[in-house]
């Protein structure tokens, strides 16, 4: 039968539908494998393999989430946060077990290198992504050191390769330390190593990616500052001793100018009538002492003092920049932030940041970093209320005054949510020391007082509507005016007292203070008591005494510094006969630090704690002095799985390992082995008591400032 025309063309009208259509699917189905292979991951690597966690890294072309699923959940385990390099620590494994893993962007997963990796890296890239976690391990080893230097906060992949058989160990990441620095524990490495024949090899996981200083030549008589000045001097370190500051402020690279222009900075800072250190500290922060060297594409043009913006103070210019700085008035009035934190936001950024809180946050950050290097350059001064206006030349050994002032208060009155205004004129004293609590004042009794920015006397004396406010340093009942953190739904004086009864201790202008917890985040954690919080402010000298060799200790105290927590490098920087600090955590040593020949230590840098245990390798006998702070509620810490070094005398007061264990166990905290090292033996011994009632090793001795491990 054949098809009449009509029939002809509706068949084939239909066959090139079906066509087009296939077509049209063929076409999306290449394209979206095309977009599948584009946005494949590659150089995929594991690392840091232990019994119960494991990392995970790769790249991507494109910027994606940063997921994996495990095994067959389908539970996204990362951060959807986008980027090409991706990192993703798993935790909460089982040991001695075998892992299958897809990388995914929340909506395609990926189970094996479809598009291949760097050459650089076919040793370590995986094809297929499984690994296998290793067994707990039940020894403690004493670390071996080796040290890398690479760029400061870098962070690397390592390996152990031993060249006599091409053999590679598994991989270690690290990240650097702000000078550059990495202490790498070569026996933290599974298997058994020949550590005279194996080197620990950075894999260069990012040698293709990572930005490198292109360090340009620049000469001393290319800077345009006088070094011509007669030399001079300030109340604080040397000449010397600031560029061995520089020096390490950019972790030795590059060429700064510290011992070619400190002359010039600070007479040009007294013939300005400005505190020296105070230019020197800011000079320091903004450009390493203007070490043009930096690699420009990290840092971007260098400006000597942070100047921007403006064609008559161009970048990499020392004269016109620090001539620029030292007209400025650098005082500055922001409502609800002290001066200085005021400064802070106005050089900063030029603004207040009154609707900003992240930024005006990252502003007194910068007002306290410069507050820290002045003290470095003082030893040890706080910076003080005026560093401008100083009387010329400058005479560091006299004491300034502030100038007069007028000031508008708003007067805080017991009873009321109404504050008063009232006008001062001539005085050089701040609300509250003109406004003491409990002075009568509007015919009531003013609790406190807060300093309105107007200097105008009928603009000033009027009442005042109040907010619950949230302070740096606390919650009060404020001047709606001046308050750029109103709590929202608080309507009293009342209800915010009773919004601020949670408290938290925190460490504010060098002490630590019993505060609303409201104010902020950083609080200590751990702290329950305002005695807890404030006994660290009773800081006392304490004695310890190491051992030529191995020292395990514990601190009956905190040691700190300068009022604040005392860390590793410091305690290496005071005492160049201590070569190495650790601090072990679980199944390794989680921070070393140790001394270093070409740059002040290698190593994470961490503090120290009361209660918890450190090794200390000492090249000598020799007694340290230590300031600190007693807590006199201490009480036994949490434990994590596997190996805990404690310390203090809750530990050691039982006396005896078996008392120990049962002292922890009436406190439901499940322990079976205590270990220390034995000084005498150079070796540890354990004492361990299992729950079937075999005992194994001798009932040890233990001893006040010892570091004692504890296993759960």
């Amino acid at each position: 039968m054949k098809l009449t025309e009509e029939k002809k063309i509706h068949f084939l009208s239909l066959t090139i539908l079906i066509l087009a259509i296939f077509t049209s699917l063929s076409f999306l189905a290449y394209a979206n494998h095309l977009n599948y292979l584009k946005d494949s991951p590659y150089d995929v690597v594991v690392s840091d393999i232990q019994a119960n966690t494991v990392t995970i890294s790769w790249k991507t072309e494109n910027d994606m989430p940063s997921y994996i699923k495990l095994d067959e959940s389908e539970k996204l385990l990362g951060s959807e946060e986008p980027s090409k390099f991706h990192r993703v620590t798993v935790v909460e494994l089982d040991s001695e077990s075998i892992y299958k893993f897809r990388i995914s962007d929340g909506e395609r997963d990926w189970n094996e290198d479809v598009v291949g990796h760097s050459s650089e890296l076919e040793q370590f890239a995986l094809f297929s992504y499984q690994f296998k976690t290793t067994k707990l391990k039940e020894s403690i080893l004493l670390p071996e050191v080796v040290e890398l230097h690479v760029l400061p906060n870098e962070l690397i992949y390592v390996s152990l390769f031993d060249s006599s058989k091409n053999q590679y160990s598994e991989i270690k990441s690290y990240y650097a330390n702000k000078f550059g620095g990495v202490a790498v524990d070569t026996r933290s490495f599974l298997g058994e190593w020949d550590f005279e024949k194996v080197k620990v090899q950075n894999i260069g996981y990012f040698s293709t990616q990572n930005i490198r200083a292109s360090l340009a030549k620049i000469y001393a008589s290319e800077i345009n500052c006088n070094q011509n000045i007669s030399p001079q001097k300030i109340n604080g370190i040397t000449k010397t001793e600031f560029a061995q500051l520089a020096t390490r402020w950019v972790a030795g690279r590059g060429k700064h100018y510290a011992i070619e222009c400190f002359d010039d900075v600070v007479y040009r800072s007294k013939m300005a009538g400005v505190d020296p250190a105070f230019t020197l500290a800011v000079w320091l922060n903004e450009s390493g002492a203007s070490n043009y060297t930096q690699d420009m594409d990290s840092y971007g043009y260098i400006e000597d003092w942070g100047i921007h913006g403006r064609e008559d103070v161009p970048t990499h210019n020392f004269s016109a920049q620090i001539n620029h700085f030292l007209k400025r008035g650098h005082s500055n009035v922001c409502p609800g932030l002290t001066r200085w934190e005021a400064w802070g936001n106005i050089y900063r950024w030029g603004t207040c940041n009154t609707n900003n809180p992240a930024a005006r946050q990252e502003g007194i950050d910068y007002y306290k970093k410069i507050e820290s290097l002045y003290r470095w350059i003082t030893n040890g001064k706080r910076l003080p209320n005026k560093v401008t206006g100083l009387p010329i030349p400058i005479n560091e050994s006299q004491q300034w005054s502030e100038a007069p002032q007028s000031l508008c208060c708003a007067l805080k009155l017991k009873g009321s949510d109404v504050l008063m205004g009232d006008f001062e004129g001539n005085v050089n004293q701040s609300c509250n020391e003109i406004w003491e609590s409990g002075e009568s004042a509007f015919s009531s009794t003013v609790e406190y007082a807060v300093e309105i920015p107007n200097s105008n006397v009928d603009i000033c004396e009027v009442s005042y509507e109040g907010v619950c406010c949230q302070l740096s340093n606390d919650v009060k009942w404020y001047p709606k005016v001046v308050c750029d953190s109103p709590v929202e739904g608080i309507n009293s004086n009342t209800e915010c007292k009773e919004y601020a009864k949670e408290m938290a201790c925190f460490l504010r202008d060098g002490l630590y203070k019993w505060l609303p917890e409201a104010i902020g985040t950083d609080y200590i954690k751990g702290v329950s008591s305002g005695t807890q919080c404030e006994s660290r402010n009773n800081v006392k000298t304490y004695k310890i005494e190491l051992k030529e060799g191995v020292n395990f200790v514990g601190f009956d105290f905190s040691p700190s510094y300068k009022a604040e927590p005392m860390y590793a490098s410091i305690l290496l920087e005071k005492n160049k006969d201590i070569e190495l600090i650790g601090n072990f955590q679980g199944y390794e040593w989680k921070d070393l630090v140790k001394q270093s020949e070409k740059i002040p230590f290698v190593g994470q840098d961490f503090f120290f704690e009361q209660n918890r245990g450190y090794l200390i390798i000492a090249k000598k006998d020799l007694v340290i002095e230590l300031d600190g702070w007693k807590n006199p509620e201490a009480q036994y810490q949490d434990l994590e799985d596997g190996w805990n070094l404690v310390g203090g005398s809750i530990y050691s007061k039982p006396s005896k390992a078996s008392s120990l264990i049962s002292n922890l166990e009436q406190s439901n905290i499940d322990i079976d082995t205590v270990g220390v090292w034995a000084y005498d033996l150079g070796l540890f011994i354990f004492r361990r008591e299992e729950n079937t009632g075999d005992v194994y090793g001798v009932d040890i001795s233990l001893e006040d400032n010892q570091g004692i491990f504890i296993k759960k």
